[in-house]
């Protein structure tokens, strides 16, 4: 299956992966080289994009700011881009475990000031080479990277942005909701998604969440903490003008398994002297030499989408939602009004049904068993951590490679030990060390879930 989630490219521009459109929407449509993607209910329903195919490059690629400053249809996957050579003009990617493809994109030189957008670059992947040290490009220069002592190397040619697709990005006509929608034009003809835009602001925006209604927010993003003894005061990092920043922070679990809606903060007032042994919370947070500013919430300042979804079939839409694995389905983007749970188209056999994401057990290993025959599956869990939805969505295929493509179990009983086979494949009891708990999985036919179909435009 050659769908796999955007990498770099997600934090490039505000568009997303995938981008959302609205449900009725004649504007999307394939050109004569770019073929927009998406999904639809088989039995009829709102429409979710897909992502954009180039017939000519043979490969997925996403509207983004080449380094002629205009925006292409580069492909998709991302890199982080290291070099050979210590002047740092020899272009190498690592190699992994996943297929290495022919394509990639990557930032083309040091990260961007602070009201900058990023380029990116293009580049075709070549022959496997020896690196004796990587190198990478950072605001100080090109410097050593650090790399596994087994880390291998393939040379990557720099293709120029002529080669990909170009498009403008124009804001359709809206009503006089302040949520209006962006369209990448291309020159091929095609038009795709291109996210959304405050008509308040005059500016793209990005939803944020999950946790309630998303935020579509304008500024650029950056985490904030929390403070004190409740956890209740609101500090903020940041190197660039605060002005144009927001900080975003997610209180708690809001039951132990769902979220606490993300709460949105501006800076109040001039940088502030920060004790660098406060208590911050979560804790596993740290304070950055850079300046610090006290926060003000501002969610009700921003512009919201609707957390009504859209649609009167089996499975209903949210225009904004595009999460891929999602916790209990909170940003998926659908609901399946049957389950009464959010889902996710996603590939389960050689069908593409929508599955409702309570949990992905990304950490389930074949060799994790509730018998001592080793031969019923089992996800552990610790067994202190509350219990948490009912389907578990379980990759086909390894994590960091494609993870649209899935097994689906229901959380079946619960058993307080488990078992694994050994280096000699004897079956054993396993000792973590720590107390766990092991949930028996039980297969869930694919037809329990909404059928979906990917269509072409």
């Amino acid at each position: 299956m050659r769908h796999e989630p955007c990498l770099l490219l997600l934090a490039v521009a505000l568009t997303g992966c995938p981008s959302s459109f609205s449900p009725g929407d004649d504007a999307v449509r394939s050109g004569s080289r770019l073929r927009v993607e998406r999904y639809e209910p088989a039995e009829g329903g709102p429409a979710m994009y897909r992502d954009v195919f180039d017939t000519e490059i043979d490969d997925v690629c996403a509207f983004t700011l080449a380094t002629d400053g205009r925006w292409r249809c580069l492909p998709q996957r991302g890199t982080l881009v290291y070099y050979r050579d210590g002047a740092c003009t020899q272009p190498i990617v690592e190699v992994t475990d996943c297929p290495l493809g022919r394509w990639r994109t990557g930032r083309a030189g040091p990260p961007a000031a602070c009201d900058e957008e990023v380029a990116l670059q293009a580049y075709e992947v070549g022959a496997i080479v020896e690196v004796a040290q990587p190198y990478r490009v950072g605001p100080e220069g090109c410097v050593e990277a650090s790399s596994g002592p087994d880390a291998g190397w393939a040379a990557l040619t720099p293709v120029g942005p002529e080669r990909f697709v170009a498009a403008e990005r124009r804001v359709l006509p809206q009503d006089d909701a302040r949520i209006g929608r962006v369209v990448f034009a291309a020159e091929d003809g095609s038009v795709s998604p291109g996210g959304f835009y405050d008509h308040m602001e005059d500016a793209p925006c990005a939803p944020q969440g999950p946790g309630g209604p998303r935020a579509c927010t304008t500024r650029r993003p950056t985490s904030a903490v929390l403070t004190g003894p409740d956890c209740e005061a609101a500090l903020g990092q940041t190197s660039c003008e605060p002005e144009g920043t927001l900080f975003f922070t997610q209180p708690a679990r809001s039951d132990g398994c769902g979220f606490a809606p993300w709460r949105v903060y501006a800076a109040d007032g001039p940088p502030v002297s920060v004790d660098p042994a406060i208590e911050i919370c979560p804790r596993w947070r740290t304070l950055e030499d850079i300046p610090s500013y006290r926060l003000r919430a501002i969610d009700d300042e921003l512009a919201r989408f609707s957390d009504t979804p859209v649609g009167d079939g089996r499975l209903r839409r949210y225009p904004e939602r595009r999460g891929f694995f999602s916790h209990l389905g909170e940003d998926s983007p659908y609901l399946d009004t049957e389950l009464s749970l959010g889902c996710t188209p996603m590939q389960v056999g050689s069908e593409t049904r929508c599955v409702p994401v309570d949990r992905v057990a990304r950490e389930l290993s074949t060799g994790t068993f509730v018998d001592p025959g080793c031969t019923r599956a089992a996800l552990r869990e610790p067994s202190d951590e509350p219990v948490c939805g009912t389907y578990v969505a379980v990759p086909s295929t390894p994590t960091t490679c494609v993870v649209n493509e899935v097994e689906v179990y229901r959380r079946g009983a619960e058993h307080p030990e488990g078992f694994v086979r050994d280096d000699s494949g004897a079956c054993v009891t396993d000792s973590p060390g720590v107390p766990l708990r092991y949930v028996e999985l039980e297969p869930v036919p694919p037809e329990t879930f909404a059928l979906m179909r990917v269509v072409t435009d």
